[in-house]
């Protein structure tokens, strides 16, 4: 039962986008902030979907709601996938569960059908932080992030989606919207940069500044492979 509270409290703040809901409906211990969490994650994805697909000629913009809220919430899913791994659910449960998240994002469907506003204001509050966890749910973030102890393959991982939404958002900021060439462009410049990179110049990487890393001495081979890149941009 406590499971599928938590996802209630995950639907009430996800499906309504409701900030007030949020500041009374919060994690009370860890299992439910992993709830709140994967739930969460499910449900923006399926709202944006929505979105794009009743809006063709602003897919874009919904595309990258959703594409930026899983990369800048990334730590929080990981952290509530190994909570879960670890927690005993029974099959009613998740069953449960499930149900009444297919019923959040049809309630959702419905909201946007109804008010226009509905899909841009979800947007908007993905961009401007106001629905990332730690904003949204703090106790459930301050329940998470308490048990997230990174591996170094963990840290990699977490760099690669860092630079890659980053990249997209650059991509975005110069007017481009081609949300797929964007993508395709920008996983390009990740697998560069990171494709060769040791642990050390990962950490030299993390200690220079933008200017300093062009010059560092390993790079150079990344900014060729990166050049190629671009191509996917004029193709």
């Amino acid at each position: 039962m406590r499971i599928l509270g938590a996802l209630v409290v995950a639907i009430l703040i996800c499906a309504t986008h409701n900030a007030n809901a949020a500041a009374i409906a919060d994690a009370d211990n860890l299992g439910q902030a992993a709830s709140m969490v994967l739930a969460g994650a499910k449900i923006i994805d399926a709202d944006m979907d929505t979105c794009a697909r009743a809006n063709p000629s602003q897919s874009f913009i919904y595309r990258m709601a959703a594409f930026i809220w899983q990369g800048d919430n990334r730590e929080m899913v990981v952290a509530a996938q190994k909570v879960r791994q670890k927690m005993v659910v029974s099959d009613l449960a998740i069953r449960g569960g499930d149900v009444i998240v297919k019923n959040a994002i049809a309630a959702y469907a419905l909201a946007a059908q109804l008010d226009r506003n509905t899909c841009i204001q979800s947007a908007n509050d993905v961009f401007s932080g106001r629905d990332y966890v730690k904003n949204q749910t703090p106790r459930a973030y301050a329940f998470l992030i308490a048990t997230y102890s990174p591996s170094p393959q963990m840290a990699l991982e977490q760099d690669k989606s860092d630079a890659t939404v980053g990249c997209m958002k650059a991509y975005s900021n110069r007017g481009l919207r081609d949300f797929d060439r964007g993508l395709a462009f920008c996983r390009c410049n990740t697998e560069a940069m990171f494709s060769h990179m040791t642990e050390a110049q990962r950490q030299e990487l993390h200690k220079s500044t933008p200017l300093e890393v062009e010059k560092l001495p390993w790079m150079q081979p990344v900014i060729r492979e990166r050049a190629q890149c671009a191509r996917i941009l004029q193709g």
